[in-house]
């Protein structure tokens, strides 16, 4: 049970690190749902970074993502937010 704890401590610190090293401001960060507290990680580092925190949750943001990797530009999906 403590090692199970530890581990959990451990990735919700690597995750946060990574949010906050990654995010820049403005960005949109696409988040999955797995492992489980993933986004409530992802979107604590992108309030610190004033970042957009995205959690797919039908398929319009789904197809969001899609017109972003077709484009390959953060602006172009940030552009299409507006």
């Amino acid at each position: 049970m403590v090692g199970k704890l530890i581990t959990h401590v451990t990735l919700v610190v690597s995750m946060l690190v990574s949010a906050t090293r990654f995010c820049r401001r403005g960005d949109a960060v696409l988040v999955v749902t797995n492992p489980p507290l993933l986004p409530f990680v992802m979107a604590l580092g992108c309030a610190f970074k004033r970042s957009k925190c995205i959690l797919p949750t039908g398929p319009y943001v789904l197809l969001k993502s899609e017109k972003m990797q077709a484009s390959g530009s953060r602006k172009a999906f940030a552009e299409e937010e507006k």
